[in-house]
Order: C-alpha cells, then structure tokens, then sequence
C-alpha cells in the first residue's frame, strides 16, 4: 500500500512472505549424521515507512521499520554424534523473529558536494529452540546430548547497530572533474553462532569495528574516461567476520586488512 500524503512525502506499507527450500549443511562432515537434510524455512515480512524529499529536493530522507518472522530458520549448529561428541550441522530454528528500524539520508550541501548517512537497528532472536549446549557420556562410554532453552538467543551475525557516513566532492578543474570521497562504516559486535551462556557469547563473538575508505580521481566531464585511486580500510583495523568451533578448536576468520588499488574506466561509444 503506497500513499502520496503530499507531492514530496510518500507513505507505505507492504506485507510479503517468501520460503527457502530444504537443503544439506555443507560441512567436512566426520559421520553421515552431519549431512541430515533440513526442511523449507518460511518468513513472513512486515514492513512500514516513509520516502521524502525536502529543502527544493536538496535532501532526501527514508525510514522504515521492519518485523520478520522466521519458521523453521535454517541454521549452522551443533548435533552430538554418539562416538564423535559435538559436531557441526544444519538445523531448523522452529520460531524466530527479527524486528529493527533503518534510515536514510541524502544532502547536496553545497555545489559538488554530497553527503550520505544511513543507520540501522536489528534486534533479531530466537523464540523457541530447544538446542544442544553440551554432551554426557553415558554407561557404556557414549555420547548422549544435553539440551538447553534458547529461546531469547541473539540470532547468529545480527550486530544491534549498523551505520555508514559518506562525503563524495566533484570540482572541475583544468579541463576534467577532480572527485573525491570517504566513506566510514560501523557495525556493532554480533556473534558467530547461537549461544546462552556467557562462556560462550564471550568465545564465539564476532568483534564490532569501523573501517575508512577512501578515493581520490579525475574524469572526463562527459564521463567517457575516469581514473580513480581508492584505498579500503586505511587504518588497517584488525577485525574477524566469523567466529566458529571446528572439531576441538575455535577459529576466527580475519578481515581484509588495508588495501589500496587504481581503477581505469572507458567507454566505448
């Protein structure tokens, strides 16, 4: 449902489910029990905001909130296997849900010169899951599970807060357009798989950050050729973007560290 309340400010609302289909976890698997399929996850989307534009269509302004649904969400997770103890597996999350708000802003602050800013706040958790926290051998030196409520767990790789600011300035200058621009992005801390106890929030976290970027080139004012240089995560931030358990040992997979490059463009007419 779209609603133009004036010429510059558009109110919505929509509603949509969609469905992911049954699959198989791809692990190393030591055990045929690793490679069990999973059923379709389903997800009905409740989404509401609004679009604007303000100030002669200098500035424009989106925000919305949002409300996901989750049904049999399909995550990485640990099985117990009767000799091999903990190992990873696909499993289906019965109920979950997901509800945040984001918001968008565009400005032309002056002549050549526009800036961007964009935040995000996620609050994603489980409703109902009864999942492995642990193992017990039993009497005749098997593994059994030991299971735990994780209904209120945070969902795996949904930081509460994510925001980005852009500045992006275009001069001409002696025959050609001098562009320049940074961006900075941030994400708050999140973590790598489901967890409940502290022990393991603390183990399996994926740490916060906040990287620069930036870019500096020239280009043709009919944007036939353009040559830029740009540079991503200048201060070379050491972050990890994965946090998970293989086997008997955690691992965590680092981030890009600093990079810098060129890139040439041409069209062809």
């Amino acid at each position: 449902m779209n609603y133009k309340a004036t010429p510059t400010l558009l109110l919505y609302a929509n509603v949509s489910k969609g469905y992911k289909a049954g699959s198989f976890p791809g692990v190393s698997a030591g055990t045929f029990a690793q490679y069990a399929a999973v059923t379709q996850e389903s997800l009905v989307d409740y989404e509401a905001g609004f679009k604007t534009t303000l100030f002669d269509r200098k500035v424009t302004l989106n925000g919305g909130v949002f409300y996901y649904d989750y049904k049999n969400k399909q995550l990485r997770a640990k099985i117990v296997d009767p000799f091999f103890n903990a190992l990873d597996g696909l499993v289906n999350v019965p109920k979950s849900r997901v509800k945040g708000a984001e918001l968008e802003l565009s400005a032309r602050v002056v002549e050549g010169l526009t800036v961007s800013a964009a935040a995000t706040y996620i609050d994603a958790k489980v409703r109902h899951y009864q999942g492995i926290v642990g193992s017990v051998a039993n009497e005749v030196g098997l593994f059994d599970p030991i299971r735990g409520d994780f209904s209120g767990a945070r969902l795996p790789f949904s930081p509460k807060w994510q925001s980005s600011l852009s500045a992006d300035y275009s001069l001409p200058l002696g025959g050609v357009n001098l562009t320049m621009g940074t961006t900075i992005s941030s994400q708050s801390k999140s973590l790598g798989v489901l967890a409940i106890t502290n022990a393991d929030k603390d183990l399996y976290e994926v740490n916060g950050r906040t990287l620069v970027s930036a870019r500096l080139g020239v280009e043709a004012p009919d944007g036939r050729w353009a040559v830029f240089g740009w540079g991503r995560n200048i201060f070379n931030k050491y972050y990890w973007t994965n946090t998970i358990q293989t086997y008997d040992t955690v691992v965590r997979y680092a981030g890009r560290p600093a990079e810098y490059g060129l890139t040439v463009r041409f069209k062809f007419q």
